[in-house]
């Protein structure tokens, strides 16, 4: 079995081809089957898929990690809200289908002001808020929570190893929270509508530094660096959808839908698929990308690029003349950052197509977009303000989906300094696409375009760039040159920018960004000549102005986000655009709230001379709101003016059953067209798939009925065919782990090696943790692929708490598309105890000597730290957990005693328990310094390895009183060099010390030999230490 186990392992990435060339065979016949029969086809390959899954997990009753622990078995969970996760750990039981949780441990982890006594079982205080008392009386059966008394049931305790343990579900009721418990990661993911403590106080600090600081812990193993692929597409995300639609008149319209996005590595390089495909066109669109990237500058020879792309990428932005427009072509940089633009940013994302997703700042919905058919959203020219910057994204899914995400692009002089010396370039194609059904082309259309920026940094304050644009615009050919810089000028950020065409056109523009009074402050101006011209627009604009300010309100404890702004815009048709907005965002009770007034006004001069004026005055309301297991989301438009009237209000109410079963009521009114729209999904959620039957009905009587389909493939390692899950996994990174007990220490899984189950693995900083299966395996997805993270095992990550890791682990970059392999060898620790005493000459009894530090120096692995334990009273001392190897038993330096030559002790393979080691002191001796000098001559584990001793002792620096001293204890003792021997032709330490060795005559084996004669030295005023060389080999 363990040969199986081995061939298995080490073949899984040829495997991969087999894997994944049968799922891309099953996709791309979707795409090649007749226009006629696609739609009959679709749901026939998604009725297979939910017979075949519903068979299968039927039978195994939807086996997951949660069917795994056995009744009464025990987690420890990592408690996680708002991104934070706590630093410590949640004692949990598992009873029946629920998860209990310590409530002693929930108290304290959460840092609740809620005075418990473990052994009344009673206690009183508030959460969240003061005026959100508790008052716990478990032994009475009662909780009295906000004004409402919870009577206990059997289902909402348990009582196990002395401690009280109360389920999720009555834990939510009693603390107003929203609990989901993932045992695969042993997370408890915990909304509330307040922060706790330890939110509160994070939330605080990082206003206060910078975006590095707020970085619990930097990656700092070893890096991992992994050969790429020449083929291994290894993960994939497939929805699949179909609707039945009955209009006014009766007719019956049907459409079928699948958007596939794959991510993996072809020809050693990370690669990106995007495919959308319906009953009319077949395939709509594909697009793909191959990319490598790099965190040294080692990419593409002498260009000492970090990051290339070559596909359908995003052209470099330049202010003035260019935007990130998506085409086919060629792009490299050397630059660390994505976005090189300080005054403004780009947020955008891929997802798939109908998803609507929600921009906020500090509270304040910015922007809302609807994902295209192309499976992507993006959110341009977003204001920056000098220091940090956080938005957070909202994602309403079809399903009713609600998922967020948090961006943060910092604005400060080290970001600045980053960009020294660096470059972005790119070329493309015009209006291009992999593969695009239905284009609409113009004289522009598959014409070339190169884009190319290079900055640098004058003084330290001042970073400059020079850029180059060509392009065709209503068939001319443009050359743009432009320059341009960012300024730190003391609490002020400056940029400038300037663009010129061949034609002597050009664009001037300047921002100033400053904190005046606590407000976030921003002024932009920006002027053109009359035909400058950089992309294809009706209108080109002449002038514009913008003012911006923000800023976080606290008035006792009533807490909000305000933000102003004003534009002003002229075109080149005389017309003008003015606008003014106030918003204000704020938490109450438990709600998000966000609002904004805008006045708005459009004059322009039509072809006829005629001026049209156009004014709007409208308001805009967002309200968000989470209690117990709803969550609802309001919104609405109100027209103040011209005409006082609704232009649309919804209301989305989303309730979760349980971890599988959530239902999505979404209703809609828009005036304007007169139409109420009702839209209800059900989702039914496994670990495998998600899946979601909705209807929806509008005042113009149309009918629309359907069902949706989501699941994500991904490699396994451990098994022949890929596996299923319900989560997104497209553009994050992901780590493979093998745990083993690695019996003859050799650091490689062979014949004997066990593997382990049940080791519990995590990554820092990014917070994930993973538990290995029954075959050892254990594969971490979802790992950010924005900085790098440390892989290990976790504290008490072992079921045997005898055993520990022989490595610590290492640190990877994840990259979306590359599956980290990694392995954990795990050995059996040793124990060791003894007694520390003094005997004097003759006598028979043992004087112990308490509280002595005893401490075990590795000789075998300097990598090692020194073990030190502390003896008790009675001088008796213990260690746990020492690894295999060989170590000197010795102690520390005392004031009253002298040490002993000190044993070589050995901890096995085989976790052996070393008793009775007792270590002789002599009381009024002389202590002998010990030290280990390594010479490895290669890597352990070793083939070999010996020791031998030498004595160091110091040459000079003795005064002459001490010259005169030494002489004469050497007169009346005897020379203290008899029967040594000077180590010739050997200079270290700069020549300060000679190095003796035993004479041939002499028990060059016996270490108390040495050890003698180095006491008798440093008694006679010497310097001696005795250094053991510890060579190891092959």
């Amino acid at each position: 079995m363990v040969n199986i186990d081995v061939n298995i392992y080490r073949i899984q990435r040829p495997a991969r081809f087999l894997k994944y060339g049968l799922s891309l065979a099953i996709l791309s016949s979707v795409w090649l089957y007749p226009q006629e029969i696609y739609a009959a086809t679709l749901r026939e390959i998604a009725m297979e898929f939910l017979n075949r899954t519903d068979a299968v997990y039927e039978e195994e009753k939807e086996f997951n990690a949660f069917d795994q622990i056995p009744d009464g078995g025990t987690l420890l969970l990592r408690p996680r809200s708002s991104g934070f996760s706590f630093d410590q750990d949640i004692y949990a039981v598992k009873s029946g289908n629920d998860v209990y949780l310590s409530l002693f441990d929930f108290i304290n982890v959460l840092e609740f002001p809620i005075d418990y006594n473990r052994e009344s079982r009673t206690g009183y205080g508030w959460f969240l808020r003061e005026d959100w008392t508790i008052d716990l009386n478990l032994a009475a059966g009662a909780v009295r929570s906000r004004g409402t008394t919870y009577t206990l049931t059997d289902q909402d305790v348990v009582e196990q190893d002395g401690d009280f343990f109360v389920s999720s579900d009555a834990l939510e009721k009693w603390f107003g929270l929203v609990m989901e418990v993932n045992p695969e990661q042993q997370i408890v993911d915990i909304e509330s509508p307040f922060p706790f403590p330890a939110v509160a106080k994070a939330e605080r600090d990082s206003r206060f530094r910078g975006r590095n600081d707020r970085v619990r812990l930097a990656a700092q193993l070893p890096r991992l660096e992994q050969p790429k692929s020449n083929f291994d597409i290894n993960t994939a995300d497939v929805s699949l959808g179909g609707r039945v639609q009955k209009d006014r008149y009766g007719r019956t319209i049907t459409n079928e839908t699948a958007n596939i996005a794959l991510q993996g590595e072809i020809l050693k390089h990370n690669a990106y698929i995007f495919t959308n495909i319906n009953d009319r066109d077949g395939i709509r669109n594909i697009r793909g990308k191959l990319f490598k990237r790099s965190e040294d500058a080692d990419l593409l020879g002498p260009l000492n690029a970090r990051a290339y792309e070559i596909g359908d990428i995003n052209e470099v932005r330049i202010p003035l003349v260019s935007e990130a427009d998506e085409n086919i072509g060629f792009y490299f940089t050397n630059s660390r950052l994505e976005n090189t633009d300080f005054a403004t940013t780009d947020i955008r994302g891929r997802l798939f197509p109908g998803w609507d997703v929600q921009l906020y700042r500090n509270g304040i919905q910015i922007d809302t977009q609807t994902v295209d058919n192309e499976g992507e959203y993006d959110f341009q020219e977003i204001q920056l303000f000098a220091g940090e910057n956080d938005f957070e994204l909202f994602f309403f899914g079809p399903q009713g989906e609600i998922q967020s995400q948090t961006v943060s692009v910092p604005v400060s002089q080290a970001l600045l300094s980053s960009q020294d010396n660096t470059y972005e370039i790119s070329a493309s194609v015009e209006d291009s696409q992999t593969f695009r059904n239905n284009s609409i082309s113009d004289e522009d259309t598959s014409t070339p375009n190169l884009t190319a920026r290079y900055n640098k940094l004058i003084g330290d304050n001042h970073l400059t760039y020079l850029g180059f644009r060509t392009r065709q615009v209503y068939g001319d050919r443009k050359f743009f040159l432009t320059a341009g810089s960012t300024s730190t000028l003391g609490r002020s950020l400056l940029d400038t920018n300037f663009a010129v065409d061949q034609n002597g056109e050009a664009s001037a523009q300047a921002l100033v960004r400053r904190n005046l009074l606590g407000w976030d402050t921003s002024l932009r101006a920006r002027i053109n000549t009359d035909d400058f011209e950089y992309r294809r627009d009706t209108l080109q604009t002449i002038y514009e102005a913008a003012f911006n300010a923000q800023r976080f309100l606290d008035f006792g404890g009533f807490r909000a986000s305000l933000l102003v702004d004003s534009l002003y815009r002229q075109t080149d048709d005389q017309g003008t655009f003015k606008s003014l907005g106030f918003a204000l965002a704020n938490n109450f009770f438990g709600a998000s709230l966000s609002n904004r007034i805008s006045y708005d006004s459009s004059e322009y001069d039509a072809a006829n001379n005629t001026t049209t004026n156009e004014e709007n005055l409208l308001h805009t309301l967002s309200i968000r709101k989470n209690f117990g297991r709803f969550f609802l989301n309001l919104g609405s438009t109100y027209e103040i003016s011209p005409d006082s009237e609704f232009r649309n209000i919804s209301a989305q109410l989303n309730y979760r059953y349980n971890n599988k079963f959530s239902t999505d009521l979404t209703l809609e009114r828009d005036f304007n067209a007169d139409l109420d729209r009702a839209r209800l999904n059900l989702t039914y959620m496994n670990d495998k798939y998600r899946l979601s039957p909705f209807v929806q009905y509008n005042t113009d009587d149309e009918i629309l009925a359907g069902i949706n389909l989501n699941f994500s493939m991904y490699d396994d390692p451990n098994s022949p065919f890929p596996e299923f899950t319900n989560r997104k996994l497209i553009n994050r990174g992901a780590m493979s782990a093998f745990v083993y007990h690695d019996k003859n220490g050799n650091h490689i899984f062979d014949e004997g090696d066990d593997p382990i189950s049940n080791a519990a693995l995590e990554s820092v900083p990014s917070t994930r943790k993973v538990v290995t299966d029954e075959d050892g395996y254990a594969t971490m997805y979802d790992l950010p692929t924005t900085r790098a993270t440390d892989i290990s095992i976790s504290k008490n990550g072992l079921d045997d708490p005898f055993m520990i890791p022989s490595v610590a682990g290492n640190s990877i970059y994840p990259i979306e598309g590359t599956i980290y392999n990694m392995e954990f060898p795990v050995q059996l620790t040793g124990e060791i105890d003894g007694i520390i005493y003094s005997q004097g000459v003759g006598e028979d009894t043992r004087q112990p000597i308490p509280f002595q530090n005893v401490t075990l120096l590795p000789l075998d692995d300097p990598d090692l730290e020194p073990i030190s334990v502390k003896a008790e009273k009675d001088g008796y001392y213990v260690s746990y957990l020492i690894p295999p190897g060989d170590y000197l038993l010795m102690t520390d330096k005392s004031s009253s005693y002298g040490n002993t030559a000190p044993a070589i002790i050995t901890i096995g393979l085989e976790g052996p328990i070393l008793k009775d080691m007792d270590i002789k002191l002599v009381e009024g001796g002389v202590y002998v310094p010990y030290e280990v000098a390594y010479n490895r001559q290669s890597k352990i584990p070793a083939g070999g390895k010996s020791y031998s001793r030498m004595l160091r002792v110091k040459q000079s620096g003795k005064s002459g009183l001490s010259e005169t001293l030494f002489t004469m204890i050497n007169k009346q003792t005897g020379d203290v060099y008899d029967g040594l021997v000077k180590l010739q032709g050997l200079s270290l330490d700069n020549g300060n010390y000679d190095y003796y060795t035993a004479i041939e005559t002499k028990d060059l084996n016996d270490p108390q030999y040495l050890h003698d004669k180095c006491a008798a030295i440093n008694a006679s005023l010497g310097e001696c230490a005795i250094i053991i060389n510890s060579t190891l080999t092959r």
